[in-house]
């Protein structure tokens, strides 16, 4: 629920027409508030599982970088089959074993420690990028584990130099053998930019000598839910010495206020 999905900035890429925009921007947002209640009332489940498998296949479809989501969503529904299906062959004798074990006391005691633990990490840790200064897609912190599911897309420009860093300036573009699928896969995160970054720097050492002058920078551009094309890496930045901080600010990477 941010002004980027709400617009229709965010699949923009995929649907140009403004009320195809308003089905799947609205659609989805109610689909996503109201599928969890729909599956834990036995009423409404087999149409809620019917709804889920609709929905995770067409985003198989829809979006060509979800991966295994789809997949891992429609394995959740067996958490909601009940009754004869867990009575099954299949199922029924680990259920049984687990049922029938009985923790002592001082173990109940550890167990339910453990999980308060895990489950106040799991509402409080996706939420630490409200914490952290800049726009999460932009600068990738606090993005991962945060429950933003689908919530940008970026269309990215990556070009590699070797940077001279006596006179801080780029010497020469490196050929870094990347089709524009993985170019694109890398640079949805500065981070991710960062480490090819090192990366490239260890193969040019290999290649032609460790040189103590010899840096990298990038000329990254990114357009975010259908931006302008702007800098995303300040490209005097050299990369192999600068460190990704998961939480405090990071001076290479530029503000999205900046071009926004």
């Amino acid at each position: 629920m941010n002004t980027d999905w709400m617009s229709g900035r965010v699949i923009s890429f995929i649907a140009d027409h403004p009320l195809q925009q308003l089905v799947l921007t609205w659609g989805g947002l109610f689909f996503d508030l109201l599928i969890g209640f729909l599956l834990l009332w036995r009423k409404t489940r087999l149409v809620a599982i019917g709804l889920v498998i609709a929905f995770n296949v067409s985003n198989h479809f829809i979006f060509g970088d979800i991966a295994a989501f789809p997949l891992l969503a429609l394995l959740g529904l067996l958490l909601f089959l009940e009754g004869k299906f867990w009575g099954s062959q299949y199922f029924g004798s680990w259920i049984v074993v687990a049922k029938k074990s009985k923790l002592k006391k001082p173990m109940q005691g550890a167990m339910q420690f453990v999980l308060i633990v895990f489950f106040v990490f799991q509402l409080l840790f996706p939420l630490r990028h409200y914490f952290i200064p800049g726009h999460a897609e932009w600068t990738g912190q606090g993005h991962y584990f945060s429950w933003r599911m689908k919530s940008f897309h970026k269309q990215v420009e990556l070009t590699m130099f070797a940077f001279d860093r006596a006179n801080q300036k780029a010497l020469y573009p490196i050929n870094t053998g990347l089709d524009d699928y993985r170019v694109q896969r890398i640079g949805s995160m500065p981070h991710q930019v960062n480490y090819f970054a090192r990366h490239l720097k260890k193969k040019l050492d290999n290649l032609d000598g460790a040189d103590e002058n010899i840096g990298i920078s990038a000329d990254y551009q990114v357009s975010l839910n259908a931006r302008p094309m702007a800098a995303a890496i300040l490209p005097s930045s050299d990369l192999t010495n600068e460190k990704y901080r998961l939480f405090g600010k990071n001076d290479w990477i530029e503000s999205l206020n900046k071009h926004d």
